[in-house]
This record gives structure tokens, C-alpha cells and sequence, in this order.
């Protein structure tokens, strides 16, 4: 039966079709638009039904501030301004907040085809943009009123516009590297690791004895280190370079070993296995767009790695790569396809199914039963919104956030002491997680002096978000 299946399966010719699809403009539109559809399904749907977190709750404010004090406010960035336009038009919402990172999120996928198309053909650049689609990690950011989907867009056009200036040595690629590196550092200083990788590329070719491209030359070196000596210099007397420094690697250090499985969690290990056996295809092929993007992809995740016992890491900070991984991926699906005979083709479809089969499995859990992978302050202080009486007092952890769904000042429950709180007579409500600083003083006083009233866990791989809400009533014996 598995002769017939695998025999049956390779009478369909996997390389003609592939061929026929990379020849036909109307196939590779009808799947784009298909792709396209079904990512705004994932994209748009519960979007407004998560609890904001203390993160979206801060960028609102960011955001906010941003227009008011347009064009000097310190930290101005084009997420900030979308986000706010978003705010001011339909009013302040977990929607409204998060539609201009899910747009953007939606909006990559056809930009990206199209550059990744003129290098690697039609059918890889289908498979990296459904990769992209269906990534949890993609839909995570997508879903968030934060400015990772606007990073990621801008950092790989500035990645592929450097390398397509490279290669043809047009100076308007130049031009439009910068433009969106710029954008990308106006996001967040990590898009500045594309340079290590850069650098490593350029010495990667000339180890590797690659061909070199035409606009790897001594003049376009030197027009690359001027200003980036420039950079560095107003980084460090100007922008206040060491103070951000200090903030960095101050009490944030993390075990590498974490920030490196993170990452592979993140990307998803088939895909990631995927993208590394793409990426070792290339170069052993002497291909440069391949090792171009395997350093590009593998470069920032090592230095992430390599300094996070000594600075604040996590694998977000390398987000901006996935679409890296997601060609390599591509890539690879592509050669073991068109490779494949036989009974091989039955073992090549399984294999490509599984970093499809992992995305959408995190994808059901993520909808169904991890409230989108956040904690769930929303239904939290609706229980105390619903049961506190005039005069409560509300203290949270997250005081900010419990502002916006309380309408109401909330006091820090960092800043309390315990013997005010024996002293007051007033109802006391705490919204407490664990993902904030809670003393153990404090916890105990809980414990033996509140009254558990209310528990919003949520279970996701590897750790447990917990939320409790506990009323202390003075009166009540």
C-alpha cells in the first residue's frame, strides 16, 4: 500500500508543478491572496478580546504623548504616530490600540513576496510569506500594541535593499537601506545588529572563497564606516549612550542557555531545523543571498545569546530575523520536494507538514485556552469593578493597567507597608501577578490577612502566569 501511495504521489511530478506554479502569474496571485486572507483571519480575530498588559498599556501613553508634543518628543518613532491615529480616530480600546501592529503585521507578507521572489523565485517566496502567516510568534506581536511588526518590516527591507546593493552596486539601493534601517533603529537599537552580521558576511566570503559582489569594494567600505563612526560618536557623547548602558546591565542578566532555546521555542523547531538545513544547502551551493541571510538569521540570535549573562536579553530582541528563518525554511522545503521520489515523497510531505502542524497546534492553544498569551488583568478588575463597594481602595501590581480598566487611581502594591495596611479600616482589593515584584512580606500578609477572591491563571509552555485577587475587609473576622 505505502508503494502505491508513494508511487501514486510521485506521478504527480512535485518539480513539474513546482515549475508550473513559478511559471504562472495567475497561480502564484491566486495563492498569494489566499495566503493573505487567511493571515488577516489569524490576525484580526479576538483581537480586541485580550487583557491589555502592562507593556501595550505603557505605548499607549508613549503614543499619546507622542502627538501631543509632535515633533519633539524624545523617542519619536512611526509605530508611536500609526498607533496614536489609531487611538484618535476610533477612541482607546484593546482594538483600536492593536490594529496598526496587526495591519502592518498583514502588510508585510505581500511587500516581503516580492523582493524575496527576485531572489529566490516564486514558490519560495509563497512558502516564506506562509510561514510568516501562520508563525505564532508573528501573530503574537501582530495581536500586540507594541512596535515589533513595524521593526520587523522596516529591518528586513533595510536587509535585503543592503544586500541587493551589494550586488548591483545602485546607489538607491543604499538609499533605501538606510531609510528603513533608520526606521527600524528609531523602533528599537537592536535592528544595529545587522552590522555584526554584515561584518561577519564580509568576512565569511572571503574564508569561504565566495565570488564577490560587484559592490564589495574599498570605496563602498569606507562610504559604510563613515557613518557609522558618526553614529557611534553621537551615541556616546550626545544620546547618553552609557546611561541606556547601565540601565541594560543592571540587575537584568539571564542564563544564555534559556535566550537560546527561547529563540528556537519562538521560531518554532521545525521551522528552525528547517532554516538551518536551508541555510547549509546554500552555502555549500556557494550561494551568497544563502549565507547572507543564514548570518543574518544566526549572527544577532549568538550575540543575544553571548550577552545575556551580562545585560537585559530576550529573544524578542532578535523578532526582527524570523523572516530570515522563513526563506531558509523555504528554501529547504523547495529542494526536499522537488528532490524527492517514490516512497521518499510520502516522507518529504510529512516532514514539511510538521512546522505547519507546530504553528497551528500553538495557534488553537493561543486562542483557546492561553487568553493570547498574557496575563488576564481584564477579567481580574472586572471582578473587583463588579463587587467593590464605595470607598474601597484597590491596590495591584500592575497599578497602570488597573488605571485604565478601573478609571481609577490604583495604588502600587510595590509601595505599601504592612503596618499601614494593619493600621487602615478601609476594604482593601489586590490585583496581584507574578511576572511583577511582590515581597514576601506582603505575600504572607495575603495569605493569613485577605481573603482569596478570585483566580485568572494562565498555563503556557514552559511557565505559569498567575493572577489572584484577594479583598482584606476589616470587618470580617
Amino acid at each position: 500500500m505505502l508503494d502505491a501511495i508513494g508511487s501514486r504521489l510521485d506521478s504527480l511530478h512535485v518539480e513539474t508543478g513546482v515549475t508550473r506554479l513559478e511559471k504562472s502569474t495567475i497561480y502564484q496571485a491566486l495563492a498569494l491572496t489566499g495566503i493573505l486572507l487567511f493571515a488577516a483571519v489569524l490576525r484580526f480575530y479576538k483581537l480586541g478580546e485580550w487583557s491589555f498588559w502592562i507593556d501595550e498599556v505603557l505605548e499607549i501613553g508613549y503614543a499619546q504623548e507622542a502627538v501631543s508634543s509632535f515633533p519633539f518628543y524624545p523617542g519619536l518613532r512611526v509605530s508611536l504616530l500609526v498607533i496614536a491615529a489609531a487611538l484618535n480616530h476610533f477612541g482607546v480600546s484593546e482594538w483600536s490600540a492593536r490594529l496598526a501592529p496587526a495591519l502592518v503585521g498583514l502588510l508585510t507578507l505581500p511587500v516581503l513576496y516580492f523582493p524575496i521572489r527576485r531572489l529566490f523565485g516564486p514558490f519560495v517566496a509563497l512558502l516564506a510569506v506562509l510561514f510568516l502567516a501562520i508563525s505564532p510568534w508573528h501573530l503574537f506581536w501582530s495581536q500586540n500594541a507594541r512596535f515589533y511588526t513595524f521593526l520587523l518590516l522596516f529591518y528586513t527591507l533595510g536587509q535585503l535593499a543592503f544586500f541587493f546593493w551589494l550586488e548591483t552596486n545602485r546607489f538607491v539601493y543604499l538609499v533605501v537601506a538606510g531609510l528603513m534601517l533608520g526606521l527600524a533603529a528609531l523602533e528599537r537599537m537592536v535592528a544595529a545588529f545587522i552590522a555584526p552580521a554584515v561584518l561577519v558576511y564580509f568576512i565569511a566570503l572571503f574564508l569561504l572563497k565566495f565570488e564577490k559582489p560587484i559592490g564589495l569594494t574599498l570605496r563602498n567600505l569606507a562610504l559604510l564606516a563613515a557613518p557609522a563612526v558618526i553614529f557611534g560618536l553621537y551615541q556616546v557623547f550626545v544620546d547618553d549612550f552609557l546611561g541606556d548602558f547601565s540601565f541594560w546591565i543592571l540587575g537584568h542578566q539571564h542564563d544564555p542557555v534559556r535566550v537560546g532555546l527561547s529563540i528556537i521555542y519562538d521560531t518554532g523547531l521545525p521551522l528552525f531545523l528547517l532554516a538551518m538545513l536551508g541555510g547549509l544547502f546554500l552555502v555549500l551551493q556557494k550561494s551568497r543571498p544563502g549565507l547572507y541571510l543564514f548570518l543574518g538569521a544566526l549572527v544577532p540570535c549568538l550575540i543575544l545569546v553571548a550577552i545575556a549573562p551580562f545585560t537585559q536579553a530576550f529573544s524578542r530582541y532578535v523578532f526582527m530575523v524570523l523572516p530570515s528563518f522563513a526563506i531558509l525554511a523555504a528554501i529547504a522545503a523547495r529542494e526536499i520536494l522537488t528532490s524527492a521520489r517514490g516512497q521518499m515523497v510520502v516522507l518529504a510531505v510529512f516532514v514539511l507538514l510538521a512546522p505547519f502542524a507546530d504553528a497551528m497546534s500553538q495557534n488553537v492553544l493561543y486562542y483557546s485556552f492561553q487568553n493570547g498569551n498574557r496575563e488576564n488583568f481584564k477579567a481580574a478588575f472586572a471582578q473587583v469593578a463588579a463587587q467593590k463597594a464605595p470607598g474601597d481602595v484597590i491596590y495591584s501590581t500592575r497599578e497602570r493597567v488597573g488605571d485604565y480598566y478601573m478609571d481609577e487611581d490604583i495604588l502600587a502594591s510595590q509601595d505599601v507597608k504592612i503596618s499601614d495596611l494593619n493600621a487602615s479600616t478601609e476594604r482593601k482589593w489586590f490585583v496581584m501577578d507574578n511576572r511583577s515584584y511582590i515581597s514576601p512580606a506582603l505575600q504572607n500578609w495575603l495569605d493569613t490577612r485577605a481573603e482569596l477572591k478570585g483566580v485568572y491563571d494562565v498555563y503556557i509552555p514552559g511557565k505559569v502566569m498567575t493572577m489572584r485577587v484577594y479583598l482584606h475587609d476589616p470587618g470580617d473576622p
